[in-house]
């Protein structure tokens, strides 16, 4: 059995790997033995966006018009399901590459499957609308949401599971706790204003992983002890090992709280469904914690509802 996976942008938004590495641990346990290869659309963004096109790649327009085109990995890899993780109910995803690729993957019969799905902030009746019609034309043969609100959106329309998003898989694939010498608070406010409670006097080291990196401030705009890197695996490990986290960032606190670490989330938008739905995290005086065992129990449940769902379909 062979299996593409799409991948997200992890050199725009760190938050996207952490999807990516939990939701390949998903494939390998509903697809014991399978085999897995990965493509993305950030060849195109990079090209195109003229911001990584000044810093990375100098491209001219000829080069724009000779980027790789994703609708080619249908020409060039032969597989026969396509899986795709993470907040896809979105306009801008039905009217870029990645959809006509989707499409395209359904009219050879490939078999589409959505793990996580979760919807943009604010997104409007329309493009709810649009996007059953979407899921007519391609006919996935399983959804997993991440939240309530998307189940609920979905849940008439297609083979559709109310689930949780796929990075809480990311624990069973790479778990670095045990390695502090000390302790270190994390302090990751991206979105938002750092409090200024974290300037001075604070009781621990703070360390501030920056989760957008081909944004990252021009000098003189960062904090002490800033931390950035291509490596997803370098903040998980941060996270893994850290007393405390406190951030606005849904991927940093999904991440954090299944590695059992109490997390103060500042809320910025309804991504945050993506843990806020869940009843293995409570909230104690303005702080998440997680119910490790309760998380493992779900997920095993998951895993097992949707091999008995592809049963179901003859697969």
């Amino acid at each position: 059995m062979r299996v593409l996976y799409y991948d997200n942008c992890w050199f725009t938004n760190v938050g996207e790997s952490f999807i990516d590495i939990g939701a390949m641990e998903i494939i390998k346990k509903i697809f014991p033995g399978c085999r897995i290869a990965n493509s993305s659309n950030m060849s195109s963004y990079y090209v195109t966006t003229r911001k990584s096109r000044k810093k990375f790649l100098s491209a001219t327009p000829k080069a724009v018009s000779e980027r790789f085109r994703l609708a080619d990995i249908l020409n060039i890899f032969d597989f026969e399901y396509l899986v795709l993780a993470g907040m896809f109910v979105s306009a801008q995803h039905l009217k870029g590459d990645v959809s006509k690729l989707v499409c395209s993957a359904a009219r050879q019969g490939k078999k589409i499957i959505f793990l996580g799905l979760g919807q943009e902030p604010d997104i409007s009746e329309k493009t709810i609308a649009d996007f059953r019609q979407y899921l007519k034309e391609i006919n996935p043969i399983l959804i997993m949401t991440r939240d309530t609100k998307t189940y609920d959106a979905f849940k008439t329309s297609v083979n559709c599971i109310h689930g949780i998003d796929a990075a809480f898989w990311v624990k069973d694939i790479y778990d670095p706790r045990g390695f502090s010498k000390g302790s270190y608070d994390i302090v990751s406010f991206n979105r938002t204003e750092e409090p200024l409670k974290f300037s001075n006097n604070w009781e621990y080291p703070i360390i501030r992983p920056y989760h957008f990196q081909l944004s990252y401030p021009e000098q003189g705009q960062t904090k002490k002890n800033t931390f950035i890197s291509d490596i997803p695996y370098d903040y998980l490990s941060l996270y893994a090992n850290a007393n405390k986290v406190y951030t606005d960032l849904v991927h940093a606190t999904i991440i954090s709280l299944q590695y059992g670490k109490e997390v103060e989330y500042t809320y910025t938008d309804s991504r945050a469904d993506a843990f806020l739905d869940m009843d293995f995290i409570s909230k104690r005086n303005g702080t998440l914690c997680l119910n490790e065992i309760a998380l493992e129990k779900t997920k095993a449940r998951i895993i097992d509802e949707i091999k008995n769902r592809l049963m179901k379909e003859g697969i």
